[in-house]
């Protein structure tokens, strides 16, 4: 996948279709977002794992390349920064 590709698709109607389709060559591209697939939240707040949550927020903000790329990248620490309380509560 080439920038050019990645900014077709998150300008569609819903890009996460595309990215689901093609994520082995988006995680090339931006391997942060591996970390994010399968990546458990541990909240109440967030029940699907990270890149889900990602994929579901770029469906639903504006079509504009600035707010899916915001949206895109918005989560990608949480791996390396998740905490869990002593209740086992992803932080």
């Amino acid at each position: 996948m080439s920038i050019n590709e990645l900014f077709e698709i998150l300008l569609e109607n819903k890009p996460s279709t595309k990215l689901r389709e093609k994520k082995e060559e988006l995680f090339s591209l931006i391997p942060v977002l591996e970390e994010c697939d399968g990546f458990d939240q541990h909240s109440k707040w967030h029940q699907y794992d990270v890149l889900e949550h990602i994929f579901h927020v770029v469906d639903n903000v504006d079509p504009t390349i600035e707010l899916r790329l915001a949206a895109l990248f918005h989560d990608t620490a949480k791996p390396e920064t998740c905490d869990l309380d002593k209740e086992g509560r992803g932080h």
